[in-house]
């Protein structure tokens, strides 16, 4: 069995959130991350935790050496670059050189164990790779695509799970209650998403991060996933689990384990953010 932790959107060093979904609290991350391992403590075994991007709010020395310290958990951490990750044009050549540990020597790479693989591949945002001017435009270099398919040849018969950090699905109207998809990606991503699912069958998860929403959308089987940011009120997390090719899915809280957080720091006109129980949970 194949236990891990998956969040995202912690906006370090911005003061003054720009986007945010419920009110946020980056400054607490510390604190969060002390509580998570206290529930990891209280809650078995966890193989590892992905972070979904956007672990920074933007690229400089300060907050990516701050974050590598801070994320040194009992369990390893890794990170799918998110476009607040890479606001400068080599920003990737400083991720690698100060905070490898959150990689495989690269960007893109796969996390193996028994019963998965999992494929972490931050999308690209504009014509430079690895690099967020404010456009976005979310693809996939050729390089990528490469790394995607080859990845998801090997090993056919075992559950391969895709992370990126742009997600390939907007939030459902059933679940906003609005009158159009909210958060929707460009159709050419979402129809590369929608096309992967289709050409591999082994491929029974996409996780996603960036909207600050909670949602997992069921398509013929298989489980397209997005997660609230992890300093927003209520401070939810996910523990995926894997085993006998089944993927279950449980989202969690930290509310209660953090001081000077009141009810009056929720915004209840948006509880679609944290999602309806099938948005929240995966059972089988």
């Amino acid at each position: 069995m194949t236990r891990f932790i998956y969040l995202s959107d912690t906006h370090w060093g911005n003061n003054n959130p720009g986007y945010t979904m419920q009110h946020a609290q980056p400054n607490k991350l510390p604190e969060l991350l002390a509580a998570l391992e206290r529930w990891i403590e209280t809650h078995g075994t966890i193989d590892f935790i992905l972070h979904g991007g956007d672990m920074i709010d933007s690229t400089n020395l300060k907050n990516i050496d701050f974050i590598a310290q801070t994320f040194e958990l009992s369990v390893p951490v890794y990170l799918c670059l998110g476009n607040h990750d890479l606001t400068c044009d080599n920003a990737l050549e400083i991720w690698l050189d100060r905070a490898p540990h959150f990689f495989q020597g690269a960007a893109n790479f796969s996390i193996e164990t028994s019963d998965c693989l999992l494929h972490v591949v931050p999308n690209q945002w504009g014509p430079i790779p690895y690099y967020w001017d404010g456009v976005q435009e979310p693809h996939f270099s050729v390089e990528q695509e490469q790394f995607i398919n080859n990845g998801l040849e090997q090993n056919p018969h075992r559950v391969h799970i895709l992370s990126t950090h742009s997600p390939f699905h907007g939030v459902p109207i059933e679940q906003s209650g609005f009158k159009n998809i909210y958060h929707h990606p460009p159709q050419t991503f979402v129809e590369r998403g929608y096309s992967l699912l289709k050409e591999h069958h082994n491929l029974q998860c996409i996780l996603g991060a960036h909207s600050h929403i909670n949602t997992c959308i069921e398509q013929n089987g298989n489980y397209l996933i997005t997660s609230s940011s992890f300093v927003e009120v209520p401070f939810d997390f996910k523990c995926i689990n894997i085993s006998e090719g089944q993927i279950t899915m449980g989202t969690h809280s930290l509310v209660d384990h953090i001081d000077d957080v009141g009810t009056n720091r929720y915004d209840f006109s948006k509880t679609f953010v944290q999602g309806r129980t099938c948005d929240r949970t995966i059972s089988q």
